[in-house]
């Protein structure tokens, strides 16, 4: 009631004032929680109350007493500041209260901040993607204060933890993403196409590093969540990488050499990463990860191939004048494409004896036939039907004499070990 008296007299005029009144309260809060612990322990609603009291009169004080920027900056510092002193005098409440302030600062984020600009800007060097990357620094330090007090915490505390160290990677992406992103696009105001193309490269790029930021963790500290949030942010770039490819690009644009292809192979190049890291990794195979690197495994493998398909038919469709012939040359790339891409895994398959990859590698040289003998030949101009036959004839062919020669030293080698 005091502080609605005193928000009617000073809020139109003394708003400065207004702040001082919060915080004074909010110390006369923290004073008689404190004293209300030392002298009785056992009044666990009383000590709430005032715990709480004092929380809210701190948050209140911050947006009467600061700017635009520092109302932000302080309130991520806020949580991180009650988490210590939640754990520093071991009281729940108080912890739990640190993250629904820290939970505030992300809302306000996203609400009064964003966008973060609207004209062109010093990339990374302005306020306001300081005070932007201010909230995932202090959920940062929130996950940090947590593991510090490891010993102490408790079922909610955990849950805390995860959910402020995944949280603070994703937000420092997508700010990052924000920010790069904007200042391409207001940079190349006279060729818009040129600076959406590369903002959408430099999204896609980042949310397959944010995978793979999240499945390391995932992998290093067992988290499930962590490895959940990974294939999320994993399927996030696929999604944005496929859509990059329904859109033309700039006209100046290289085979496999150029922005776009690089930031979509980096999904499924992830995905085979993990794969390698809980091979390499022995103790981890046993666990529930082989299980997920599995599927990750042919997922990366199916991943490539649309990717490479991808860049290989739009940049024909794109580079070639005429329609009936753009389409030709498209689908003749096609079919090299899956025709090499075959053969790769075929070759992987021999070295690291996986028959299962041996088997879908002849899998995919049949359907590269198959699309030969349906598509190609009633659809493709004679001299592209040549090469692709040629091409895929001589694929299949040393595919075929190496299949049966390794599998043979391989059988071989097999019964000379029994």
């Amino acid at each position: 009631m005091a502080f609605a008296y005193a928000y009617v007299m000073l809020h139109a005029k003394q708003r400065s004032t207004l702040g001082l009144v919060a915080l004074g309260m909010a110390g006369c809060y923290v004073a008689m929680a404190a004293l209300t612990r030392r002298r009785v322990p056992a009044d666990a609603r009383g000590l709430f109350g005032f715990a709480a009291l004092a929380v809210l009169f701190l948050t209140t004080a911050v947006p009467l007493r600061l700017g635009f920027h520092g109302i932000l900056v302080v309130w991520a510092a806020e949580g991180a500041v009650l988490l210590y002193l939640g754990y520093r005098f071991q009281y729940v409440a108080l912890r739990i209260g640190s993250f629904a302030v820290l939970a505030l600062a992300v809302v306000r984020l996203f609400v009064r901040h964003w966008p973060l600009h609207g004209a062109l800007f010093v990339p990374l060097w302005n306020r306001h993607f300081g005070a932007a990357m201010c909230v995932p620094a202090a959920a940062a330090v929130f996950a940090l204060i947590h593991h510090g007090w490891r010993k102490v915490a408790q079922g909610p505390d955990r849950t805390a933890k995860t959910a402020a160290a995944i949280g603070a990677w994703l937000l420092a992406i997508v700010i990052l993403q924000a920010e790069v992103g904007q200042w391409l696009i207001f940079s190349a105001q006279e060729l818009p196409r040129l600076g959406y193309y590369l903002a959408r490269s430099v999204e896609v790029g980042l949310w397959a590093v944010a995978a793979a930021g999240l499945l390391a963790a995932g992998v290093k500290a067992r988290s499930v969540a962590s490895s959940l949030t990974g294939l999320v942010a994993l399927a996030i770039g696929a999604v944005l990488a496929a859509a990059m490819y329904a859109h033309k690009p700039p006209d100046a644009l290289l085979l496999f050499l150029n922005a776009r292809f690089c930031s979509a192979v980096l999904v499924p190049l992830t995905a085979l990463a993990y794969c390698l890291i809980v091979r390499r990794f022995r103790g981890l195979r046993a666990s529930d990860v082989a299980g997920l690197a599995k599927a990750l495994s042919w997922t990366g493998t199916a991943l490539l191939l649309l990717v490479l398909s991808l860049e290989a038919y739009t940049f024909c469709i794109g580079r070639v004048a005429d329609p009936q012939k753009a389409r030709w040359t498209a689908l003749m790339s096609l079919s090299i494409v899956w025709g090499v891409y075959a053969a790769g895994m075929l070759a992987v398959g021999f070295w690291r004896r996986v028959r299962s990859l041996r088997l879908a590698a002849l899998g995919l040289f049949a359907a590269t036939a198959l699309k030969l003998v349906l598509v190609d030949l009633a659809g493709i101009k004679q001299v592209y039907r040549i090469i692709s036959f040629l091409v895929l004839g001589l694929l299949m062919v040393a595919a075929s004499y190496l299949y049966h020669l390794v599998e043979r030293r391989l059988a071989q080698s097999a019964g000379g070990q029994e």
